[in-house]
C-alpha cells in the first residue's frame, strides 16, 4: 500500500521516449529542416549548428538535456556530410 508502481512509469516513459526519438528522427530525415549557418572558419566557409535561431534544438536541449541534443546534432552533421542532398541514413561497410 502507498508504493507508486513503477511499471507505469516506465510505461508512460517509455511511450515518451518513443515519441521524441521518433519526432526528432522525422526532423532529421526532413530536407526542408536546416538548423545550418554557413560561418568563415579559418578562411574556409562551414556549415554549423545554428542553435541560437532553431527552435526544436532549443527545446530539445532545454527539455531533454545535452545528451539527446548531441545525438540529434551528431546525426545531422553526419547527413549534411555524407548525403547533403537525400538526407536518408547511408549503410556503413
Amino acid at each position: 500500500m502507498g508504493e507508486l508502481d513503477l511499471k507505469l512509469f516506465g510505461d508512460a516513459l517509455t511511450s515518451q521516449f518513443a515519441q521524441i526519438c521518433g519526432l526528432f528522427d522525422a526532423n532529421v530525415r526532413d530536407a526542408y529542416w536546416h538548423p545550418f549557418k554557413i560561418t568563415l572558419v579559418n578562411g574556409k566557409h562551414q556549415e554549423l549548428i545554428n542553435e541560437e535561431e532553431d527552435e526544436l534544438l532549443k527545446g530539445l536541449k532545454n527539455g531533454k538535456g545535452v545528451e539527446s541534443y548531441f545525438a540529434v546534432v551528431h546525426a545531422l552533421m553526419e547527413l549534411n556530410e555524407y548525403n547533403p542532398c537525400g538526407r536518408f541514413p547511408v549503410p556503413e561497410l
